[in-house]
């Protein structure tokens, strides 16, 4: 497969044989306009080959100052579709704009959340797919052009803040100076900031900044929707973080409880028999190395006594006075266990001991199936339901809300936010995340200690701009 730059001739017989069957009669531009831009060196027309076989086209619009090409028309011939030739062309293309330094890759996708019906909507939904997985991000950004609502989407995740600038450099292109002013305007996608506590929203004394409190109370008073999705038990979230007016959304324990204004509306309790076999291998382990279980019941946390008294032994050095004003120590927290086995959300083992963490973990895994693991931190090994997550649980309450996924910006730190950076919009990890939530997210902000959050949320909150205004 080949890639080339179409001559003139070439241009209207795709224009007036391809281009109908592939297009809306109301998306395509007037062709004197697309040859004519062709003619200064603004728009690029490219044919995919298969030896002699025409398989496609892609034509390219770059701006002025050379900081980003848009994908204005891109389709794969219809009866060679489904064989993978929408990835190779992608490639192809990127490779030549890279060759050409015509700058960051950007494309317009139709919003989801507006189709006619469910199954268009779903068509949206699998192109945005499509090019996620050939290396594109959706940015924060919506555009109305000509009314009509487009997502945007750019190849460097790391620049998806500059992109509102970019788009209008492109349009300084493609609309005359009379119409950009009125027919294209540029506003933020977003909804719903969804986001983990510790490490994340908080900063290193466990507290919210007055940086990040004043992001979150501005996002309020604008509108968005504010989810805090941790691992922590309900009743242990902070006070300065749920006693803030409009905050009425959590997830809790990992996805196993979701709360609206403090009563929870779905919870996710671990079978009777899985507390029971959860618990029997728990006894073996401790015969052979230090390790500490919590249990989490309606919003409240509950441990053993020796971890409460010295939370350090078992790797909780950083976090003695939250363990001691979070948890309720009981005496036997197995028989604790045992006698409520009916209502226990999750279950955390901890240990400081990493080979046999590593093998406690493996072993939970391997013999207990109806169960999720994951981890917060290193030296937690964190127990609910099976298919219980925050990416799950996400996904609930945002249907609950009538908010689509790409209206969705997540924060988090830890391997339990990382399906949860992947599932929403926009994923952003902080800089003192584990790779793993790093990974899976599309952008990495500064450290929890440098209010990262506050950095991202700033930026959303300046493009929140009614749809007649214009963003620059």
């Amino acid at each position: 497969m080949v890639l080339k730059l179409l001559g003139e001739n070439e241009v209207v017989k795709i224009y007036e044989e391809k281009m109908p069957e592939d297009f809306a009669k109301g998306e395509i531009k007037p062709l004197a306009r697309i040859l004519e831009l062709s003619r200064q060196g603004k728009y690029f027309c490219y044919g995919l080959y298969d030896g002699e076989i025409f398989a496609g086209y892609c034509f390219l619009v770059v701006s002025g100052e050379r900081d980003a090409v848009l994908l204005d028309y891109f389709a794969v011939s219809e009866k060679l579709r489904g064989q993978g030739l929408g990835s190779m062309c992608l490639r192809l293309l990127k490779e030549e704009i890279r060759r050409q330094n015509f700058g960051t890759l950007i494309l317009e996708v139709e919003n989801p959340r507006f189709g006619k019906d469910e199954e268009e909507r779903l068509l949206r939904r699998r192109r945005i797919a499509f090019y996620i997985r050939n290396g594109m991000t959706l940015t924060p950004l919506r555009i109305f052009l000509y009314d009509v609502e487009y997502l945007v989407m750019t190849e460097n995740k790391q620049e998806m803040f500059r992109t509102a600038g970019q788009i209008y450099h492109v349009y300084q292109v493609l609309l005359k100076p009379d119409k950009i002013h009125t027919k294209l305007k540029i506003s933020t996608n977003i909804r719903c900031f969804a986001m983990d506590m510790d490490r994340t929203a908080l900063n290193e004394r466990g507290e919210l900044s007055e940086r990040t409190r004043n992001a979150l109370s501005e996002a309020l008073g604008k509108g968005f929707s504010v989810i805090i999705a941790s691992g922590r038990a309900y009743g242990t979230l902070p006070k300065d973080i749920v006693s803030i007016p409009g905050v009425e959304y959590a997830v809790s324990n990992n996805g196993a409880s979701i709360w609206h204004k403090g009563k929870c509306i779905r919870r996710q309790i671990l079978k009777e028999e899985t507390v029971l076999a959860l618990l029997e291998v728990y006894e073996k382990a401790k015969k052979e190395f230090p390790v500490a279980m919590e249990v989490f019941i309606e919003g409240r946390a509950f441990c053993g006594e020796k971890y409460y008294e010295n939370p350090a032994a078992y790797g909780s050095e950083r976090a003695v006075e939250y363990v001691r004003t979070t948890r309720e120590a009981v005496k036997g927290i197995e028989e604790f266990a045992k006698e409520h086995k009916g209502r226990l959300e999750s279950i955390d083992f901890i240990s400081r001991d990493k080979e046999n963490r590593e093998r406690l973990k493996e072993q939970l895994a391997c013999e207990i199936p109806e169960i999720s693991i994951t981890s917060s931190i290193e030296h937690l090994i964190e127990v609910s339901g099976k298919d219980v997550s925050k990416r799950e649980s996400l996904k609930w309450l945002l249907k609950e809300l009538h908010i689509e996924r790409e209206e969705c910006i997540a924060f988090g730190d830890g391997d339990n936010d990382a399906e949860m950076l992947s599932y929403a919009g926009i994923g952003v990890a902080v800089e003192n995340a584990t790779q793993l939530a790093k990974n899976n997210a599309d952008f990495v902000t500064k450290a929890h200690f440098e209010d990262g959050v506050a950095i991202i949320m700033e930026e959303i909150l300046q493009k929140c701009v009614e749809k007649d205004e214009r963003l620059l």
